[in-house]
């Protein structure tokens, strides 16, 4: 759960970050500041990109993976012997209807 929460103050944060360089954008229009427009909108841009390759890609499975491999001897002493990150326990539910 830690991970996704991480997850959720990144995309947060890169979509704040991307707001705030539109606003900058919007205003250096206003101004007629043709270099600031580009500049602003490009790193909007960026920002916009890194949040929606962090959403696509599932890059949080990776955290997952080293959470339960940190936990799994601890976690297999207790009895356990599956573990799936919750990616693959939907993908094991769609399979199996």
């Amino acid at each position: 759960m830690c991970v996704r929460r991480r997850k959720a103050l990144y995309l947060t944060a890169m979509l704040l970050f991307a707001a705030m360089f539109v606003v900058g954008a919007v205003v250096s229009a206003q101004e007629e500041n043709t270099a600031t427009v580009f500049a602003c909108s490009g790193i909007a841009f960026f920002a916009v990109a890194a949040a929606l390759f962090q959403i696509l890609t599932g890059r949080e499975e990776f955290g997952e993976k080293a959470a339960i491999s940190a936990l799994r001897k601890d976690l297999s002493a207790q009895g356990h012997n599956a573990f799936l990150t919750p990616r693959q326990l939907e993908k094991m539910r769609r399979d199996s209807q």
